[in-house]
């Protein structure tokens, strides 16, 4: 996912809003969730040293992302992409380089931005780290419609 440009939230394309994402810092590697967060549960019991084994809890898959703002100086266009992040409810998020994973996410957290403050020019030195929480530990797949099939009797 880190590897695409572009990306699609709620249904609308980041070229849109003219923010990609970017990679700040990672030293030439991309760095992403590879399974869910998960967690252990047992159950102790007096004068045993072995727990019972009960079950495994999985977190929702969360990640950061970076994204790259141009023309951040315009007012009206942090206010639509504030308005296009700041969701009420899980969206659907995809990356250029997977749209058949679909991950349903919110943004959440503390979200940052970080500029030159030049604000009278046209600049491209602006970026905004924000954190994504998905609804699951899984990404989900697009609907395809299935095949006519036949039975005989």
């Amino acid at each position: 996912m880190q590897e695409s440009m572009v990306f699609s939230y709620d249904g609308q394309s980041s070229k849109k809003f003219g923010v990609y994402l970017a990679h700040v810092g990672s030293g030439g590697l991309y760095q992403e969730p590879f399974l869910p967060q998960r967690k252990i549960v047992e159950k102790k019991i007096a004068n045993r040293e072995k727990p019972y084994f009960q079950t495994i809890e999985q977190e929702p898959l969360q990640f950061p992302m970076t994204i790259v703002i141009h023309e951040w100086d315009n007012i009206h266009t942090k206010r639509q992409i504030a308005r296009w992040l700041f969701q009420d409810y899980y969206k659907p998020l995809y990356f250029e380089s997977n749209p058949e994973r679909i991950y349903y996410a919110l943004i959440e957290g503390t979200s940052e931005i970080f500029h030159n403050g030049i604000t009278n020019q046209n600049t491209e030195n602006a970026y905004i780290n924000v954190n994504v929480r998905c609804d699951s530990p899984y990404a989900y797949t697009p609907e395809y419609p299935l095949p006519n099939i036949q039975f005989r009797d």
